[in-house]
């Protein structure tokens, strides 16, 4: 049993420190007002409003107060109820960038058990597979983001896949409903893959062989489809579910393709597909791991898919750079390349130019976190981190540290101060370019006791595309300056370029 133990020690050493240094890089974003959008303040209100439900007091499973309702009507995610515990020990959203941290190292171990383990590849290609995953951008793209139930995705499905290999049903069926429980996109590609296992095994033997565990897959992925646009309905008050309004939205959502003609309309999208965002998007799915994927096409087949989806959507902050919602794609990446790998015969034995393979991938990584900002990896080593940051962090804290304590106490700041908010007050988002006229934000569609203006532009809402330059936002200079003219909120305390406003 020690021996058998001793055989994983390397790949326990490196997830752990890549977990440590996940969870250091979350914490040190967070500290430092640098969190790439309001998605960590929501999820941590949702996952405390949930807390308030089970304790029986006025809270709602997964409330979204951004939104204005329930998570469920935009996304199915069950498994945040995962990180509800945790917050009740620790209030803080920093537990859910350390949950975050655990998941996605516990994913690249298991990744590292499904090549060494069960394909029995040898112990240095073993390796530099987990290797090639702790330095991933599509995974980084997830830790220096925010917080994101994707996070689940990995060891969840990877727990699937290790069972569907093993031939043991309760793995399979476990890390399967596990994985159902993720999101809605997650869903699609667990079916996609029982689809294109049955497939490419008929195209490849011209034999129709009934693969239980593949036909499991769809009719689970069907059932739970069905089940989530459901939950949707019920959360949206009985209306049309918001969960088929966030994906339309999300692939019709442009003036571009209001076009006069189906024909033109096509011809853009399909333009949209080949431009150099969505060139740049392939590369940094495919490129570390030099292509391999595509030698395992069954398993690869669900990545596409994501990739896909990420190349047509209108929204250009999935379009423009690589974000969140490649960690999706991630275990059927890996599972593809680890069958790559442990394919015999002479044209497959890969594995004696693993030293070249590990080379280009690393080299592969390399120009993309150098010469492009897909991952905004270089926000997580100098994220603007200047004299000017310095003080306008300590200008945050200190007005943050002024405002009294309660729950029953309103306040609203924006995206990057919302965080530092909502474990300690009944918190709202300040306007923002993701606004719409269905959600629920604070100051002025909803008076709160408090706002926290923040007009330096280096602290403010600062986002980047792919091969451009920075795009600011800083909607806090327009929000001080309708308080200063109105009648109902007064300036009490101003440092450095941060004031807070009271309500009269």
């Amino acid at each position: 049993m020690i021996n058998k133990l001793r055989q994983y020690r390397h790949a326990v050493i490196i997830s752990t420190l890549f977990t440590t240094l996940a969870s250091m890089a979350g914490i040190f974003r967070f500290d430092h007002y640098v969190s790439a959008t309001f998605d960590l303040g929501c999820f941590t209100e949702m996952v405390k409003t949930t807390l308030q439900g089970i304790k029986g007091s006025s809270g709602m499973l997964l409330y979204d107060r951004t939104e204005g309702f329930s998570h469920f009507a935009i996304h199915f995610s069950p498994a945040m109820f995962i990180v509800v515990p945790f917050y009740a020990i620790w209030h803080s959203p920093i537990t859910l960038l350390i949950v975050q941290a655990i998941m996605v190292g516990i994913g690249g171990f298991l990744i590292y058990y499904l090549a060494f383990n069960v394909f029995k590849l040898s112990k240095k290609v073993s390796i530099i597979v987990l290797l090639a995953y702790v330095l991933n951008p599509l995974v980084w793209s997830l830790l220096v983001f925010d917080f994101h139930e994707l996070a689940f995705a990995v060891p969840f499905v990877m727990l699937m896949i290790i069972g569907y290999f093993k031939k043991n049903n309760w793995i399979f069926l476990i890390g399967l409903g596990l994985s159902l429980c993720v999101k809605e996109d997650v869903i699609a590609t667990v079916g996609l893959l029982g689809v294109s296992l049955i497939v490419i095994e008929w195209l490849k033997t011209k034999k129709f062989r009934l693969n239980g565990y593949a036909v499991t897959m769809i009719i689970a992925a069907v059932v739970g489809i069905c089940v989530a646009v459901l939950v949707s309905w019920k959360a949206s008050d009985n209306q049309v579910p918001q969960i088929l309004n966030s994906i339309i939205q999300r692939y019709t959502d442009s003036e571009m393709i209001k076009k006069p003609t189906l024909l033109s309309t096509g011809i853009w999208y399909i333009r949209y597909v080949f431009d150099s965002y969505s060139i740049g998007q392939f590369i940094a799915y495919f490129a570390p791991l030099c292509f391999l994927p595509f030698f395992s096409i069954e398993w690869g087949i669900p990545a596409c898919f994501v990739l896909l989806i990420a190349m047509v959507s209108t929204w250009g902050g999935q379009h423009n750079y690589i974000n969140q919602y490649g960690m999706t794609a991630v275990p059927y990446l890996f599972t593809a390349t680890i069958v790559t790998l442990s394919k015999k015969g002479k044209e497959w034995d890969i594995q004696k130019n693993i030293k070249w393979m590990a080379i280009g991938g690393c080299i592969a990584m390399a120009i993309l976190y150098l010469l492009t900002n897909l991952t905004g990896i270089n926000e997580l080593i100098a994220p603007n981190f200047n004299k000017m940051t310095k003080e306008a962090d300590s200008s945050l804290n200190q007005i943050i540290k002024d405002i009294p304590k309660g729950e029953s106490i309103t306040i609203t700041g924006n995206n990057l101060v919302l965080p530092h908010l909502v474990s300690d007050w009944d918190a709202y988002e300040a306007p923002t370019q993701f606004g719409t006229v269905k959600s629920i934000y604070g100051y002025p569609q909803t008076n709160t006791d408090y706002v926290i203006t923040d007009t330096n532009t280096l602290i403010s809402q600062n986002y980047r595309a792919t091969f451009t330059g920075p795009i600011v936002y800083n909607w806090d200079i327009e929000m001080a300056k309708e308080l200063g003219e109105s009648n109902n909120y007064q300036l009490v305390n101003t440092v450095g370029d941060v004031d807070l406003w009271k309500l009269k």
